[in-house]
């Protein structure tokens, strides 16, 4: 049991944590106190982003049904879907940055940030120039309005332009997750959190 007279200090401790400015970061103490600070900031600005993207979601799907309709929404949503299958996209890349970035800044060693997040761009880069060369020669030869069942004359022009903007968005995406991780890696994931929050909203 944790004394009575001992929980107005303590409260306080793990209020300093949701503080906006910086700890003292001359001792260790302050050091430690710090990481805190950032893990309680990542973590209630992490729940705030999957809070409002779960709002955005639920807002702008009955809006979406009601304006594209019943085999056009079917088609969006296939569509947005893909986001999940084409996670393994960085081939673990942009975690390893993570790690290396985490790794690095923990020995003070901006050199070896900068050059993880540098290759990992370069990389990341490379591989989404890639995804677009491949889908840029398979887009003719492919029937869009087959693959995705839709028969009406709208959904069918729609079909093929509207894969395409989706693989060309999240093309653009693929080496930009470099920054959410070297965030993390900096121990600064409530940003990555706050971005995320933002983009909901714009979505919306």
């Amino acid at each position: 049991m944790v004394p009575a007279a001992v929980l107005p200090a303590r409260l306080r401790e793990r209020l300093r944590w949701f503080s906006l400015t910086p700890c003292d970061q001359t001792t260790a103490e302050g050091r430690a106190q710090e990481r805190h600070r950032r893990v309680a900031l990542t973590a209630v600005a992490a729940a705030l982003a999957k809070l409002l993207s779960v709002a955005t979601a639920l807002i702008s799907v009955p809006l979406t049904l009601h304006y594209l309709g019943i085999e056009r929404f079917g088609m969006w949503m296939t569509i947005s879907s893909l986001v999940a299958l084409l996670a393994f996209a960085d081939f673990g890349i942009a975690n390893g940055v993570l790690n290396v970035v985490a790794a690095a800044h923990g020995r003070d060693d901006a050199a070896g940030v900068r050059r993880a997040i540098a290759s990992g761009l370069f990389i990341l880069g490379v591989s989404s120039a890639m995804l677009l060369a491949l889908f840029g020669l398979a887009y003719p030869f492919i029937e869009w309005p087959s693959v995705f069942n839709v028969h009406s004359p709208q959904a069918r022009a729609e079909a093929g332009p509207a894969i395409a903007a989706f693989v060309v968005c999240y093309a653009v995406t693929i080496p930009l997750v470099v920054v959410q991780r070297a965030q993390m890696g900096l121990q600064q994931g409530f940003l990555a959190s706050l971005w995320q929050c933002a983009g909901s909203l714009c979505a919306l």
